[in-house]
């Protein structure tokens, strides 16, 4: 489970991007189209693929709301990100 310290979440829309591209171990988040937050991290491949929430058993969820969900089976690269973004 990872936390995202580098977002301040003020009831203001936000557009953010988790990649994860498993061939070279490394995780991206971009935030409105700029890359935020780069680490090397291994992710089990087996489990529950939740998004605003998680798998314990304290339930931990997102409180609001999350539109427009987009999941590929491949990773984007940054300039892709930043298309998203701009043609929101």
């Amino acid at each position: 489970v990872y936390t995202l310290p580098l977002i301040e979440f003020d009831n203001t829309w936000k557009f953010v991007a988790i990649v994860r591209d498993q061939s070279v171990g490394q995780t991206r988040i971009y935030l409105n189209g700029n890359e935020v937050y780069n680490i090397s991290a291994v992710w089990a491949t087996t489990g529950n693929f939740r998004i605003g929430g998680d798998d314990i058993p304290s339930a931990r969820f997102h409180n609001g709301s999350i539109d427009n969900v987009r999941a590929y089976n491949r990773a984007l690269i940054s300039t892709e990100i930043q298309q998203h973004y701009n043609n929101r």
